[in-house]
């Protein structure tokens, strides 16, 4: 499974002298660190009640689902641009283009 490879990858070189690194631990302090900023979530509501198409991008692995568990923001717009999903990492430029296609 190409996730769970990338993710022991991940753990094996995090650190560029290659100590140990603790990658369940930082998705324990991910989990229990997002939260909403005080009336995002109700702006999240109103723009979506008016209307409004809203779109996001990350280039978190699959540790975008943290996220999406915790906040539930796919209640209000959608994970349109997530690198792993697109097998790609974004840079600068792939953003313009991105925007460009909405």
């Amino acid at each position: 499974m190409q996730v769970i490879y990338f993710q022991v990858e991940l753990a094996q070189k995090f650190f560029k002298d290659g100590r140990p690194f603790d990658l369940e631990g930082l998705k324990s302090c991910m989990r229990s660190a997002y939260t909403y900023i005080e009336g995002v979530e109700e702006l999240l509501i109103d723009l979506k009640n008016n209307g409004y198409e809203m779109h996001t991008s990350t280039n978190y692995p699959i540790w975008y689902e943290i996220i999406e568990e915790k906040l539930k923001l796919s209640s209000y717009l959608s994970w349109t641009f997530c690198s792993c999903t697109m097998g790609t990492f974004f840079f600068p430029g792939l953003f313009r283009l991105l925007l460009s296609l909405l």
